[in-house]
């Protein structure tokens, strides 16, 4: 087929630029929630009287609370930004901000469909999946006291921890929850484990879960996979005795994990940060830096707490199907996210016809030529063939390809078309798909 030809062109093309204007509305790189207390004025020691602050960043480092904001009753808190909305956490509450229009949605009730969360969730921690929903990892309420610990008289118990998909057309108010449990800590009497939270490093997702001053390391290479212990570190202790209810970032330009932790320091709970190469070595208090105390908050007296952070971009990058198929193959994404400095995405075919000659044509623009004069009935190309790579199919109807993504933000925000095409099988081709880059 003389249409498939090559050209020697770039993989990711730049087509669109990002929104610079958006980001004005909501100044930063990155946002952060952190829970905050004035124990001059209030029992801090009950949670009712914490309040979540919203706060922004260039670096990480340097955080102020976002112009304007005002706190409001929460604790606990975890934000993720989706398009133009941020979606803010707290125990069974959601509150939503409208980027563009500079408006909050009045607080709403999360509903939780989960037999084994009857009492809803604690501790929430949001990421948003390669399809583009919100995804929750989760403690499971408890009303009996118990909460994070094993019953007493009980030497020994199993903590689980879970994860739910947003419901279609609940903007982030209704969770179904996910057949399974993402992580399962061991626990001996006396011993306690808390406040998880998820992030993805590039290559696998990581999950942080605290033990009163103690951070836990578990890892999972899927979003809703079985989690297990790091065992690269011992006992999977990330942190010993100086810093809990963590929250981590994976920095695709610097490939720097930031873990970030509250403690007590001169008499204050502050919020620190630790910059680490691995999650395979075990992080020392010196590590660590104060990046949030009362005086950011407003009052050097208050308690700062609980942090939770997101990148302030409004996505991920998401790959989409258009168009129809010809004959049974079906291409798809891997299930990694398309983002800034993945070493992982990439695209699957399946339903292919085994040892066939198989032709992926990538492009900067959506096309739609019919294929029929060239005897192919029925079927149309489908994406722009700047660039065609081959490859033979599986004996299981198979093929893979990784796509790495530079970590350059010029494409933020850029799109790549392309489509699967078995050349030596006439009347044989995918359907198209859109990659949208984003960034973690």
């Amino acid at each position: 087929m003389m249409i498939l030809r090559r050209t020697t062109v770039l993989l990711l093309l730049c087509l669109l630029a990002p929104n610079k204007a958006l980001l004005a509305q909501l100044p930063g790189e990155y946002l952060l929630a952190v829970h905050g207390c004035d124990p001059n004025n209030t029992n801090c020691k009950d949670p009712r009287n914490h309040s979540t602050y919203l706060l922004y960043s260039n670096d990480g480092a340097s955080w102020q609370v976002l112009p304007g904001f005002t706190s409001f009753k929460g604790s606990v808190p975890d934000l993720v930004r989706r398009g133009d909305t941020l979606y803010v956490y707290t125990p069974q509450t959601l509150r939503r901000y409208h980027i563009k229009s500079q408006r909050w949605d009045p607080p709403v009730r999360v509903k939780l469909n989960d037999p084994k969360a009857p009492w809803g969730y604690v501790d929430p921690s949001l990421l948003i999946d390669d399809q583009g929903r919100l995804v929750i990892l989760y403690l499971p309420g408890d009303l009996s006291g118990h909460l994070g610990r094993c019953p007493p008289n009980t030497p020994s118990c199993v903590k689980e921890f879970r994860s739910a998909v947003e419901a279609p057309d609940s903007d982030g108010a209704i969770f179904e929850a996910v057949a399974g449990t993402r992580v399962a800590v061991k626990l001996s009497q006396g011993q306690g484990a808390w406040d998880p939270d998820w992030f993805f490093d590039g290559q696998r997702y990581v999950a942080y879960i605290s033990h009163g001053q103690s951070i836990q390391v578990y890892t999972s290479p899927t979003l809703h996979g079985s989690y297990a212990l790091h065992t690269k570190l011992k006992d999977g202790m990330l942190v010993r005795g100086f810093g809990g209810v963590p929250c981590g970032h994976f920095d695709p330009t610097t490939q720097r994990y930031w873990t970030y932790a509250h403690t007590r320091v001169n008499g204050q709970e502050v919020v620190r940060r630790a910059v680490h190469a691995t999650l395979d070595q075990e992080l020392k208090d010196h590590d660590f830096q104060v990046v949030v105390q009362g005086t950011t908050l407003g009052t050097a007296s208050s308690r700062a707490e609980s942090p939770a952070i997101t990148v302030n971009f409004p996505h991920m990058g998401k790959a989409q199907a258009y168009g129809s198929a010809c004959g049974s193959p079906e291409l798809a994404a891997n299930g990694r996210a398309p983002v800034l400095g993945s070493s992982v995405f990439g695209l699957e075919l399946e339903k292919g016809d085994p040892g066939r000659v198989l032709a992926l044509a990538f492009g900067a623009a959506r096309t739609s030529v019919d294929l029929s004069v060239f005897g192919w009935p029925a079927c149309r190309l489908q994406a722009q063939p700047d660039l065609v790579l081959g490859g033979t199919i599986a004996k299981d109807g198979s093929f893979a390809v990784t796509l790495p993504i530079p970590n350059n933000k010029s494409l933020l925000d850029k799109s790549l078309h392309t489509q699967a095409i078995i050349a030596s099988v006439p009347g044989t081709a995918s359907a198209g798909i859109t990659v949208t880059i984003g960034r973690m």
